[in-house]
């Protein structure tokens, strides 16, 4: 079966500097994908490249056999890729459903429309008694799942999800990690980006390894736990030989 997205040799400069150097992998369609790596190694910059929000240096990007390099993110969105950011912003003085009707724009201009899909998403991902706050009284764990929310109103098929479990308590990532499931089984394409090793072990059939900007290992959660080039990536060689 053809892969739903392609990278393809992507590299990113930024004054000469590679944030993201000569990277391909293949994304499987329903696959849970995780990308990992230290701080710096070009996770989010791999993920601003994939959605628009900045320009490839050299390489492509190819969803459904069809280059999507040099899109803007709004096209990209309307492909059906869309991600969610690590700092959590939504729009405070509105409401959560507000917040999330912003996203079902992208499919309809359809103000009525665009409310039903909303409250179908705030169900979905379980903030309906919050539907008339405004988003700035929610919690942390409730924004992020108001960003989830969101960025599934865009209808996506394929949702990047950047670090959405950061700064939750561990029941929350529990939840969070549920929450990622159920997204899956509706028919949706993850790519998730990680600190909490517990939670993208549990979650991903298949890690993507990044360090400096470059892809150092791929393949199931125990293949890359166990590599060597990833140990040392995130302990350094002088601990990584007592490991």
């Amino acid at each position: 079966m053809k892969p739903i997205l392609e990278v393809k040799k992507v590299s990113k400069l930024f004054g000469g500097l590679p944030a993201v150097n000569n990277v391909s992998f293949d994304l499987a369609e329903n696959e849970i994908l995780g990308l990992i790596g230290p701080n710096g190694a070009g996770k989010t910059t791999l993920f601003n490249l994939i959605s628009g929000y900045h320009e490839i240096s050299k390489g492509d990007i190819l969803y459904r056999g069809h280059k999507i390099s040099g899109f803007l993110p709004e096209q990209v969105c309307s492909q059906g890729i869309v991600r969610t950011f690590q700092v959590v912003k939504p729009f405070g003085e509105m409401t959560v459903e507000e917040n999330v009707m912003v996203g079902a724009f992208c499919r309809t201009a359809d103000p009525n429309r665009a409310r039903v899909k909303a409250q179908e998403t705030i169900n979905f991902v379980g903030l309906d008694k919050y539907a008339a706050m405004q988003a700035r009284n929610l919690t942390i764990a409730d924004r992020k799942r108001l960003e989830f929310a969101r960025a599934l109103a865009t209808e996506p098929k394929i949702l990047m999800l950047d670090e959405v479990m950061a700064g939750l308590r561990p029941n929350e990532v529990d939840d969070s990690l549920e929450l990622i499931r159920k997204v899956r089984a509706s028919g949706i394409t993850i790519i998730i980006v990680e600190h909490i090793m517990r939670a993208i072990m549990t979650i991903c059939e298949r890690i993507l390894v990044l360090d400096h900007g470059e892809l150092i290992a791929e393949g199931t959660p125990q293949e890359v736990t166990s590599n060597k080039k990833v140990i040392e990536a995130y302990l350094g060689k002088e601990e990584s030989a007592d490991v």
